[in-house]
């Protein structure tokens, strides 16, 4: 047998399958240009995904966060092709835990990842991932906690929050990336019912690689006319799960089994190894700061934000200790004669917000949003990771399908006539969740649990 870089493909191949890691694949490939050229031409991508999963905890991190984001869109496309076969499949895996969903993304990815998607998604480590990370360190992590006399006014809205910033940022993403997709339909529903695709669909707004089509159809070939979209119930196994927090606990039909992150509870009751997930994701989806960042994000897109106009004697005016002390200060801002009044947004809760961050009176509190604001920054937030570039770079940086698609989903809010369906979770003061992702409300209901019975009726 001659020297490997002189066996035929079909062998060098079959090698390929036999190394332990992405690293031996990598230094394989260095070898030679015979080996370069034919494992480049030739290593599909399931075999790279399999290779990269293996050194995932060294390459990936967070692990197992960083491949689920990188592998969510291929899955909820995949799972919505078959939804009544496949979504129970995904369900079971959410109530595993992210290491559980971290396998079924492994298991069921249609493609896998190749070499250039795996490229793209370490370029956009840099672009998105670490910028945001940052963000949400300034918000709600050690970098927040160290800002100077911070429960006597350093910040507006203090809180006791333990919040790793990098897999806070990875859940917003795998939630983004999952069920994002789902506002193509319910912003274009009449092109949806007329049997015509949205104007943008998933595919066409992420830069991956494209996925063929028969990767994700049914094995019968037929079209099912179902909508594309996740229910409310499927998110919430997600949120309950894979975003877990020690204060999750059931109540009515909220129910919370105790397994995966939970597990320990049926030996150990009251456990404080879970973390407080939930928690500091509710302060960050809802905080100034963050809304303060998307309002910017906003702004490259289109000035106008859905945002009532501020009357001219509030207008580029820091807000006095007086008015904060005054209760005028806490309401929301008065439409003008010719504007009409847009329905409230459905906040649950708003702590704090009489107070400006930094010094600064220019974020109205959530009781002062309208639905049309609340759904707009939610459309892009939860667009996944490349949406995550309306906040994490400069304008002139963002690419050009994502600046397209937020003004699609901009056009699409504009053109409502009134909020979409929302869902009432308990008979007395019910929380509201809307029937397009809503994860700040999702993130209440497992808190409720904690509440006293006879409030949860």
């Amino acid at each position: 047998m001659g020297p490997l870089p002189h066996l035929p493909t079909e062998l060098i191949a079959g090698i390929v399958t036999q190394l332990h890691n992405i690293e031996d694949f990598l230094a394989l490939r260095s070898t030679s240009r015979r080996l370069y050229r034919v494992l480049t031409q030739n290593t599909t991508p399931r075999i790279t995904l399999d290779l990269l999963a293996v050194s995932a905890p060294t390459f990936c991190s967070p692990h197992p966060h960083f491949l689920v984001a990188a592998l969510a869109r291929q899955i909820s496309e995949w799972t919505l092709a078959d939804y009544d076969v496949r979504v129970p499949l995904l369900q079971a895996a959410f109530r595993g835990g992210i290491d559980s969903l971290f396998e079924f993304c492994l298991d069921h990815a249609p493609r896998g990842l190749s070499l250039d998607e795996i490229r793209r998604f370490y370029e956009l480590r840099f672009a998105v991932m670490n910028p945001l990370t940052d963000a949400i360190d300034r918000m709600a992590g050690p970098q927040w906690y160290q800002t100077e006399d911070f429960w006597a006014g350093g910040v507006s809205e203090p809180s006791t929050l333990y919040t790793e910033p990098s897999r806070s940022a990875m859940q917003i993403l795998i939630y983004g990336e999952l069920f994002g997709p789902s506002f193509d339909y319910f912003l274009d529903k009449s092109a949806w019912d007329s049997g015509l695709s949205p104007t943008f669909s998933s595919r066409s707004f992420t830069s991956t690689l494209p996925l063929s089509t028969s990767d994700f159809m049914p094995s019968d070939g037929e079209i099912n006319r179902t909508p594309p979209v996740f229910k409310i119930a499927d998110r919430l196994e997600f949120v309950k799960y894979c975003i877990p927090d020690w204060l999750c606990h059931s109540w009515g039909d909220f129910l919370v089994e105790p397994v995966g992150p939970y597990r320990l509870r049926r030996r150990q009751p009251g456990t404080s190894s879970i973390p407080a997930d939930q928690q500091a994701l509710r302060h960050v989806l809802t905080c100034r700061r963050w809304r303060r960042m998307w309002r910017d994000g906003m702004a490259k897109v289109n000035k106008d934000d859905f945002s009532p106009p501020l009357p001219a004697s509030r207008k580029r005016r820091r807000t006095s200790i007086i008015e904060i002390l005054t209760s005028s200060v806490m309401e929301p801002p008065s439409p003008t004669i010719n504007s009409p009044v847009e329905p409230k947004a459905h906040h649950w809760a708003d702590h704090f917000s009489y107070v400006g961050d930094e010094n600064r009176s220019d974020m109205p509190n959530l009781s002062a949003e309208n639905w049309r604001q609340k759904l707009y920054r939610d459309a892009l937030v939860f667009q996944g990771i490349e949406g995550m570039q309306l906040v994490t770079l400069p304008a002139h940086k963002i690419s050009d399908s994502v600046l397209q698609k937020a003004r699609w989903i901009r056009q699409k809010i504009a053109e409502l006539d009134e909020p979409i369906e929302m869902t009432p979770f308990g008979r007395l003061t019910p929380m509201l969740v809307s029937s397009a992702p809503d994860l700040s409300q999702e993130l209440w209901l497992g808190k409720r649990g904690t509440w006293r019975e006879s409030v949860n009726m």
